[in-house]
């Protein structure tokens, strides 16, 4: 299983980032790209004729005797104002077909599934590929052939074919086009990824490679890429230059031309060009495209949200720049050590202030718990007080002398007819009116 950081995949991050990576691929990767196609669609020369390009030392030195440097960037616009939204797109569906076969975030893929992921990108870019390589490949070779030149530049190449062929015509070689992408850019990706975990030093994250781990990962990724994408290349760029009719069965018939006039090897033409482009090309394509991922990953720029403020070491900390003086790149890494301080710093305060908080919470929760206990506690002191009051106010407490009507009433039988209140009241003042007058007359 494929050792990756375990992050959340951005389709979205991956759209942008590619776009600068696929800017600085074809800045790099151009000159040897229309030596390659020069290459693969010279004629085959007559009996005694030595060929137009001996080879691709040959083919880049004509070239650059006959037209300058610029003959060597022939046909750019096209790709240029392609390769951003291309190179978008198929970093785009490579993080999509990442996180399609994750069940979760901290899923790590194998890598099968990274050449799957891979290949799917290789669909996405095929709708925007075709188009570009066909009007690119015109351009290319129509210096080559001398004369007047047919196209005057990209736009006039697209309304030339759009109206001899409409949409067709910009999408011829769709087929051979997606035959090539597809598991070219599964062998791509699968192949960074693998060199990126493989280069890893033991307790580091893939993210965190230096300069030069990136440049070779990715210039290797590209050697593995163009191994698998040349022999289809080579029958796309034939049957995307040849005249309307000269394949009338498509790819097929381009095959079984190339194999009887010339053999298998024909396959192979401009391979050694390929290589020399591809390292360099793909070396600046993945290293634009990290610089890309370290920028919209960059910590110190307003986040979009709590979560996002809070994760922000999970953030690569890949940082190295590389500028050009004349022919050298050099590798500024002063830049990357201010951007490491200033990250450990901003983790260090992060940090603490999460440690901050989450102590003002232990405390704030330990002081309600014992509030509660001494509320209770209370309570509990309280009804022990109110029992004991109780106690001592049923032991020292005199019952009332019973009332003289009870008392009467409780010495009478139960027989005893016993007159109303009002009837003994009156009774009882007659006895003792009686007496006193008795107790007058004795006197």
């Amino acid at each position: 299983m494929a050792k990756q950081q375990q992050q959340t995949i951005s389709p979205v991050k991956n759209f942008i980032a590619g776009g600068l990576g696929g800017v600085c691929l074809v800045s790099v990767g151009h000159p040897l790209d229309t030596v390659k196609v020069r290459l693969q669609t010279q004629p085959k020369p007559l009996p005694g004729r030595s060929p137009l390009y001996a080879g691709t030392f040959d083919c880049f030195r004509k070239t650059l005797a006959r037209e300058g440097m610029r003959g060597l960037y022939k046909g750019m616009a096209a790709p240029v104002d392609g390769v951003t939204p291309m190179f978008a797109v198929c970093f785009f569906g490579f993080g999509l077909g990442k996180k399609l076969q994750q069940k979760s975030p901290e899923d790590a893929l194998t890598y099968p599934q990274l050449f799957a992921a891979g290949m799917l990108s290789g669909v996405f870019t095929t709708s925007i590929m075709a188009p570009g390589e066909r009007i690119k490949c015109l351009l290319q070779i129509q210096a080559a052939a001398g004369g007047q030149p047919k196209y005057a530049g990209p736009m006039d190449c697209v309304k030339q074919l759009y109206r001899q062929n409409g949409i067709r015509g910009l999408y011829k070689g769709t087929a051979l086009t997606l035959m090539r992408d597809v598991p070219a850019s599964g062998m791509y990706f699968m192949t960074y990824e693998r060199l990126k975990n493989a280069l890893t030093p033991e307790g580091k994250s893939p993210s965190e490679l230096s300069v030069p781990s990136v440049l070779f990962a990715g210039g290797m990724a590209g050697i593995c890429n163009w191994a698998v994408a040349t022999p289809p290349d080579v029958l796309k760029s034939r049957f995307q230059t040849a005249p309307e009719g000269r394949y009338p069965n498509g790819f097929r018939d381009v095959l079984r031309e190339l194999i009887r006039e010339e053999g298998v090897r024909s396959l192979y033409k401009g391979f050694s060009a390929v290589m020399l482009r591809a390292f360099p090309a793909n070396a600046a394509c993945f290293l634009g495209f990290e610089l890309g991922m370290k920028e919209v990953t960059n910590p110190y720029r307003l986040p979009l949200n709590i979560n996002e403020s809070l994760s922000v070491s999970s953030a690569p900390s890949f940082t190295g720049s590389v500028y050009a003086r004349g022919n050298v790149f050099e590798e500024s890494f002063s830049t990357q050590q201010r951007y490491e301080e200033k990250q450990k710093r901003f983790l260090k305060t992060t940090d603490r202030r999460r440690q901050e908080e989450e102590r003002e919470t232990e405390d704030s929760m330990e002081e309600r718990l014992l509030a509660e206990e001494r509320e209770c506690m209370r309570k509990e002191y309280e009804e022990e007080q109110e029992k004991k009051r109780q106690k001592e106010k049923e032991k020292y407490s005199v019952p009332p002398p019973p009332s003289p009507v009870l008392a009467c009433r409780s010495k009478l039988k139960s027989t005893d007819i016993l007159p109303s209140q009002p009837s003994l009241l009156h009774h009882g003042w007659t006895v003792l009116w009686r007496s006193k007058g008795e107790d007058g007359k004795k006197g």
